[in-house]
């Protein structure tokens, strides 16, 4: 029984045993959860306000929460955002109360927005940031005619000159002679520059003198050896100087003779020069040439009857240059007065005023005129004028329909 007794002990004193080295192990595993929790808890934590303690007090703790903002891509002010951002005027053209805005911001941008700047003040501004960044002054095409001037001249001394005068005005102003390419260039650039080396691009012998001449100041014709070639020298030499004396030192019965005088007469709008001419053939032309330059019967009224033909040519010319018939009645030969008649009033180079008609001698040519000048005038009341009744009556019909 003892012995039993004892065994028995020693069993459940090593239950007991196992028994106590269990519990603590559920205690460990029972504390790691809870700290596992409070720590899930603490730091993945919602993105909201929480409530949480702080010695002892409640405190309130604000989580960043991002805002999304929702942005209407229609809109004028969005669209004028995304034009600036990718220099895009074309955008513009979608916008209508912001259209103006949108071109006014690209236009320093871009060029094609600065034209369509409505602004005039800021158009000019724009246009002449341009002009003076890109050397194009075309571009000055894009402002009113009183401000183009001012704009090219910004980046060109010589806007708006014509060709022959543009490139004297470069040479000039860059000092190289190498922009001309016509003969008068060169001329002009070493008179005004008194650069006698300029000269040498003349391979004529009087075209090289009268250059000289013009630098020098001084006659330098004289002493070429033929006469032909004076002639030429002091030809140039007097258009180039302005002055009709050289004029007279040219041989009379030479083609620069006439080359000088009429420069001459026409430039002082002086038909007199025409008759210092000694070769009558130059004279009669001289003064044809100032008449139509000029508008001026006169000059064909001083051509020597004996000339008949010049003076009719000149007549003639005139004329139909004016569209004028009153012109005719200067010649005293009847059968060229109608001649001439009806080469203006029946095939007109322009519109017959009514005043023109009122010299036409022949009445049945006056009749014509006037009907023809109300034609081309567009005004009924020139019939009015008109002698017969039946060539009146179809005068005003024309205006019937």
């Amino acid at each position: 029984m003892n012995k039993k007794s004892s065994h028995e002990d020693v069993y459940r004193f090593g239950r007991n045993e196992r028994k106590t080295r269990v519990i603590p192990l559920f205690i460990i595993i029972a504390i790691l959860a809870v700290g596992a929790l409070v720590y899930f808890n603490y730091f993945y934590q919602p993105e909201e306000v929480v409530d949480t303690f702080q010695n002892g007090q409640i405190v309130e703790i604000q989580e960043e929460v991002q805002e999304v903002e929702i942005v209407n891509t229609s809109s004028e002010q969005y669209k004028l955002g995304v034009a600036v951002s990718t220099n895009d005027p074309s955008i513009c053209e979608q916008l209508t109360e912001l259209k103006e805005n949108c071109y006014v911001s690209l236009s320093l941008e871009n060029v094609e927005a600065c034209k369509k700047v409505e602004t005039y003040e800021k158009k000019k501004e724009c246009i002449e940031f341009w002009v003076e960044s890109t050397n194009i002054t075309s571009l000055c095409d894009n402002l009113k005619e009183e401000d183009r001037m001012e704009c090219g001249l910004l980046v060109d001394p010589c806007y708006g000159k014509k060709s022959s005068e543009r490139k004297l005005c470069l040479a000039l102003e860059y000092n190289d002679y190498a922009y001309c390419i016509e003969d008068d260039c060169f001329y002009e650039y070493a008179k005004e520059k008194e650069d006698e080396t300029v000269c040498d691009v003349f391979d004529v012998p009087a075209k090289q003198m009268a250059c000289e001449s013009l630098v020098k100041k001084d006659d330098e014709c004289q002493y070429l050896v033929f006469s032909y070639q004076r002639d030429m020298c002091y030809d140039i030499y007097a258009r180039k100087l302005g002055g009709d004396y050289f004029c007279t030192l040219i041989n009379p019965d030479s083609i620069y003779s006439y080359s000088c005088f009429n420069e001459f007469a026409i430039r002082k709008q002086n038909m007199l020069l025409c008759e210092k001419l000694e070769t009558l053939n130059y004279r009669w032309d001289c003064l044809s040439n100032y008449a139509l330059e000029y508008n001026d019967i006169t000059a064909c009224e001083r051509i020597d009857e004996f000339a008949r033909f010049s003076r009719e040519a000149c007549i003639l010319h005139i004329a139909q240059e004016y569209s004028n018939p009153s012109y005719c009645t200067v010649t005293q030969d009847i059968s060229v007065r109608n001649g001439c008649y009806s080469n203006i009033i029946l095939k007109p180079e322009g519109a017959i005023l009514p005043e023109n008609c009122n010299n036409v001698l022949e009445k049945s040519w006056k009749d014509k005129c006037y009907s023809v000048s109300a034609n081309a005038t567009k005004d009924i009341t020139v019939c009015g004028y008109i002698s017969d009744l039946a060539v009146k009556e179809i005068c005003k019909k024309q205006f019937e329909d």
